[in-house]
């Protein structure tokens, strides 16, 4: 059940940030709109491609991982 609410969390986290910084938008208007240190921020954080294939991808393997030590952690009970 934990696991479920953590997945949940975080993929209404990445809706919210994908929502409120708009992706794939030229990184000029971004410098321009949130100023050079915060753009340097969110830049290195990836928030500018929440929805990328890269990003999609790191998210499925985290996934995987999370689910498979939950799977061993409950067998082991």
């Amino acid at each position: 059940m934990n696991v479920a609410i953590t997945l949940l969390v975080t993929a209404g986290i990445a809706s919210i940030i994908g929502t409120v910084l708009r992706q794939n938008e030229a990184y000029q208007n971004c410098i321009i709109k949130f100023g050079p240190f915060w753009f340097e921020v969110f830049n290195s954080l990836g928030l500018y491609d929440v929805y990328s294939a890269a990003a999609t991808e790191s998210a499925a393997n985290s996934m995987a991982i999370i689910l498979s030590c939950n799977r061993c952690r409950s067998a082991s009970r």
